[in-house]
């Protein structure tokens, strides 16, 4: 029987990258935008401003997801601005604390 030997970093990309799939196909923003991932993971990851509304909000997410490398699919924008701001903001978050591991994060200048 043969086994694989696994490197601790191995194993902890392993478990983001899971993460970040289960996000991606739960949470009710991320699945509404369906985002397929072109190639490979990019990084590091820019945080957005913080969006003020649910639209500012869905634009954050669409701008994050393309600059990881993910393209949304098409998607049904009537059913996308019936998520409640708070649903969307809590979609941002969960995504941009999902990529931070497995790309790391830009440091601002401000």
């Amino acid at each position: 029987m043969k086994t694989q030997s696994w490197q601790l970093y191995q194993l902890a990309e392993r478990i983001h990258w899971k993460a970040l799939k289960n996000l991606l196909s739960s949470d009710p923003v991320l699945r509404i935008l369906n985002p397929k991932l072109i190639g490979e993971i990019q990084g590091p990851i820019s945080r957005p401003k913080v969006a003020t509304n649910a639209v500012e909000g869905i634009s954050a997410i669409i701008q994050l997801l393309r600059d990881a490398g993910y393209v949304a699919e098409a998607f049904d924008a009537i059913e996308l601005l019936e998520c409640d701001q708070d649903q969307v903001i809590h979609a941002f978050r969960s995504l941009y604390d999902k990529l931070i591991p497995l790309k790391g994060k830009c440091e601002s200048a401000d």
